[in-house]
């Protein structure tokens, strides 16, 4: 009898068991999107474990339990909570719940993804506004964020999420500013936009959470409980147009060089520099390089130096070239192309060209032309052969001995010499060390540039460096010079 009152009660506890996928339909991208399994019946359900969907991370968000007797009937309510984070719409697929008895199966649901729309309230506007509409690649724009809010309203906490600007290369310009105008305070955001590609973009509205009080809570113990509000900004549509003619930059540039010597000896290196400096996307400048046949160019990386002025940017890249050459050179003229921002029309400025005279150039040998000898003249010559004489030989005999002991004296001392010369400096060391001033050494160690590359930092850093520190980069350069074979 017991035993068939069991399965009675286990028979009508799977018949009303259930589980249900709770969920909105749609979801606004880069906000939490949440779901719920829920299960009712008398047993106790296995809920899976949910690492990812569709790609996106899921997390488990707590379970709540509920339990009630009716009639002496014991029945339970068990749901299971997720999260997760997506961009674009989904599918939350079919999800298995087992209990003992039974497996149940949820219908899969697809989510969509929704653009979130301007918040109204006649007490908080988030408003977006752009200073122009139409604008090409690369060119600078100033976007303002401003939020305001009716003055009386009991704020504890404001906090504007990260924009987005998706297709922009963006700056925030310094720090929030606030102030009070006809019964609003009032609080503004700039930053400045770099578009990255043509065609029409949008600039998607972006959010803030304000924290306010919870009167519908009252108070804890210890604080007052709060409740977050999140208000949307408008949205903005935007003409991007590619720049002509293969152009790369937009704004307004100057360039210059500046060559410290136009005649070197033999041997000797030339100090280039190139700057370009103006307002404009200066990020976008391709890298300078020198075209120099028959001659070494050795080149620092380039120096780009930018920031904001009067809510522009503006910059300056700089670059430096040592030149070591065995004959006379020159240095082209450096073309700088780019769309002018007030005239819209193209402009190209440009370095004016530099010879360089190498002085003591080795100068090519002339041909030397061979005369035609003379006939050999055929006329018959009296050659006298004169024995030589004992006393002769004697003579020659010791005079060849001398002459090989002498001989090897010098071999002997010339080696002994060599040996302690190794122990002395090397010939560069002892220019090295004799050297007062950064341009003499400079001027003594160009001949040595790409023997060794620790060397050549050490030449271009010494080249920078002013002539306070020259004893110090002097030290390395001997240090360096002691460990390498010149």
């Amino acid at each position: 009898m017991i035993r068939l009152l069991l399965l009675v009660l286990f028979f009508f506890n799977s018949l009303f068991s259930n589980v249900v996928l709770k969920s909105s339909n749609s979801f606004i991208s880069g906000e939490p999107f949440s779901f719920v399994l829920e299960y009712s019946g008398g047993e106790e359900p296995t809920f899976p474990n949910i690492d990812k969907i569709d790609g996106f991370s899921v997390q488990s968000a707590g379970r709540s339990n509920q339990i009630s007797i009716i009639n002496g009937q014991r029945s339970q309510k068990i749901s299971q909570k997720y999260i997760l984070f997506a961009n674009k719409d989904f599918t939350i697929p079919s999800i298995e719940i087992k209990t003992s008895s039974k497996v149940f199966k949820t219908k899969a649901k697809n989510i969509k993804v929704q653009i979130p729309s301007k918040t109204k309230s006649k007490d908080f506007d988030l408003m977006l506004n752009i200073d122009k509409k139409q604008l090409y690649v690369g060119e600078q724009a100033l976007l303002t964020v401003m939020f305001k809010y009716r003055l009386g309203q009991n704020i504890l906490n404001m906090e504007l999420n990260q924009p987005d600007f998706e297709g922009f290369w963006e700056k925030q310009l310094g720090n929030s500013s606030k102030r009070v105008e006809n019964g609003f305070e009032i609080h503004t955001l700039r930053y400045v936009l770099f578009p990255q590609r043509a065609g029409n973009t949008e600039i998607k509205p972006i959010s803030i959470n304000v924290a306010v009080p919870d009167t519908s809570r009252g108070y804890d113990f210890f604080r007052q409980a709060t409740k977050v509000k999140r208000f949307y900004s408008n949205s903005i549509n935007l003409d991007i147009k590619a720049l002509p003619e293969n152009l790369k930059l937009i704004g307004k540039f100057a360039i210059e060089a500046d060559i410290d010597k136009q005649k070197v000896k033999l041997g000797e290196a030339v100090s280039f520099k190139v700057k370009v400096a103006g307002e404009g996307n200066l990020d976008d400048i391709d890298d300078i390089k020198l075209n120099i046949p028959n001659a070494t160019i050795y080149e620092n990386k380039p120096k780009k130096e930018y920031g904001f002025k009067d809510g522009k940017y503006v910059g300056v890249y700089t670059k430096t070239f040592s030149i070591v050459a065995d004959s006379s050179f020159s240095i082209d003229a450096i073309r700088l192309e780019y769309l002018d921002i007030d005239t819209k029309t193209k402009k190209v400025i440009q370095t004016k060209k530099y010879n360089v005279d190498v002085l003591g150039t080795i100068a090519k040998q002339e041909e030397v032309v061979l005369q035609k000898a003379n006939p050999v003249s055929t006329q018959t010559k009296e050659v006298i052969v004169k024995e030589s004489s004992l006393q002769d030989k004697i003579l020659f005999f010791i005079f060849g001995f001398v002459c090989s002991l002498l001989l090897i004296f010098i071999l002997y001392y010339f080696k002994r010499d060599k040996n302690s010369k190794k122990e002395d400096d090397k010939p560069l060391i002892k220019i090295v060390k004799s050297c007062k001033s950064k341009n003499e050494l400079l001027k003594n160690l160009s001949p040595y540039i790409q023997r060794d590359e620790e060397l050549d930092q050490l030449v271009y850093k010494l080249e920078e460096i002013e002539e306070k520190d020259f004893k110090n980069i002097k030290k390395e350069i001997i240090s360096r010079v002691k460990k390498i074979e010149i």
